[in-house]
């Protein structure tokens, strides 16, 4: 009887174990979506990276995210994403963005990349791309990512 539940103790343990392991290997994400008065729209996703567990100081935890803005015209049609990668401290009562990155992914061959740069300001990072399409004009995307001192993102 106790070989059996010590066989199914240890199971559990493992079991247990390779759950936590596959989770933290899993990026974590938060998607949201703005309606525009033309119809087009937009979807804000938040993807935050598997930790590394390295500790900068005893007490500040670091965290890398990225955001993205991915916009869709009124017809559903993905014409363009912009990413902003940032990389932030904190440690429950300050917060403070150390890297910022852009990308952008161009998906409507009718549309083009014109410039971006990315920057980081406090807890934020901000990535600015514009975009230029022949019948629509110059658009700009501005994504911002911060994080509050308690490590959550928005």
């Amino acid at each position: 009887m106790k070989k059996v539940l010590s066989l199914i103790l240890c199971m559990a343990i493992v079991l247990y174990t390779c759950g936590l392991f596959a989770d933290a290997a899993v990026p974590k994400s938060e998607r949201t979506v703005t309606v525009f008065p033309d119809g087009s729209y937009c979807i804000t996703t938040i993807t935050v990276e598997p930790s590394e567990a390295v500790a900068t100081m005893a007490s500040m935890k670091t965290k890398t995210a990225t955001k993205a803005q991915e916009v869709y015209s009124a017809t559903n049609n993905l014409l363009y994403t912009a990413y902003v990668r940032g990389t932030f401290q904190y440690d429950g009562n300050t917060s403070i963005a150390t890297a910022a990155q852009y990308s952008y992914k161009i998906t409507d061959s009718t549309w083009s990349f014109v410039s971006g740069s990315a920057t980081h300001t406090n807890a934020t990072a901000i990535a600015v791309c514009k975009f230029h399409a022949t019948i629509a004009g110059d658009r700009t995307a501005t994504v911002r990512l911060s994080c509050a001192p308690d490590g959550t993102l928005s």
